[in-house]
This record gives C-alpha cells, sequence and structure tokens, in this order.
C-alpha cells in the first residue's frame, strides 16, 4: 500500500489542475472532447473507452485521461479485462457504480491506478490512468 501512496497523492494533484470550467449548470454546453492522438500507450484499449484527451509524462508518471459517453458501470469491467488480458495483477478494486478505481500492479513492470468520475458534462465519464515505472 505504501507504493501506491505517491499515486494517489500524485493523481488527486493532478485532477485538481484539469480543464474544468466550473460546475455544469454554469456553462451553456458541453464542448466535445479535444483528442489527443499521439504518444498513447499502446498495451490498453484507451480509444475503445472513449476520446483520449490528456497524455502526460514526466520523469516520474504518466498520465492519461479519457472522455468517455460510457457509463461507470460499463467502464469497470472493461478496463478490469483489459488490464488482466496486457498481463497485470489487479491488487485492489472499488465500483459504487457513479465512480470506481482500480488499482494494478506488476507483470508489465508498472504499478499504477485507474480512476472513473462522473464528468461535469451529463452522460460522459473521465477515465484517468495514472502510473509509473516500479523500478526506482
Amino acid at each position: 500500500m505504501l507504493r501506491i501512496a505517491p499515486l494517489l497523492v500524485a493523481l488527486l494533484l493532478a485532477a485538481g489542475c484539469g480543464n474544468s470550467d466550473g460546475p455544469a449548470s454554469t456553462r451553456s454546453a458541453c464542448p466535445e472532447p479535444t483528442p489527443v492522438t499521439s504518444k498513447i500507450p499502446k498495451d490498453l484499449p484507451f480509444e475503445d473507452w472513449g476520446t483520449v484527451t490528456k497524455v502526460e509524462r514526466d520523469e516520474r508518471f504518466l498520465i492519461v485521461q479519457v472522455d468517455s459517453e460510457q457509463s461507470v458501470v460499463e467502464l469497470h469491467p472493461q478496463i478490469a479485462r483489459a488490464l488482466l488480458g496486457a498481463g497485470y495483477e489487479i491488487v485492489g478494486a472499488d465500483n459504487e457504480g457513479f465512480e470506481s478505481e482500480i488499482f494494478f500492479a506488476p507483470g508489465k513492470g508498472l504499478t499504477g491506478l485507474f480512476r472513473l468520475r462522473q464528468s461535469p458534462c451529463k452522460g460522459r465519464v473521465i477515465v484517468t490512468l495514472l502510473y509509473e515505472p516500479e523500478s526506482r
């Protein structure tokens, strides 16, 4: 669990720096997501889940964000199956139907977290992946 703590802190910081324009009720309409097409990791089918809108790398973490029209209930098992199929081990998960987390570990030498949250845009879910190389 100690290895996951830095991931949680980094994910919370990344989430706080999102592109939210405020509550959905204060916006006239939600724009279509702007796709990112470069540097998308190939070991998981991100584009099957929605539009990849962010891929950021720094010296420690990779963050991938997907804007999806699928529900949390639909996405959670798809992501879990994709992780297992890619050789990752799921070490923890919590699916409350409206939000979800999947913690995964080595198999590919990585440890990470998928976080699924309702978007401020009605009918959309934001999927955020945060992971880092296991060996430091």
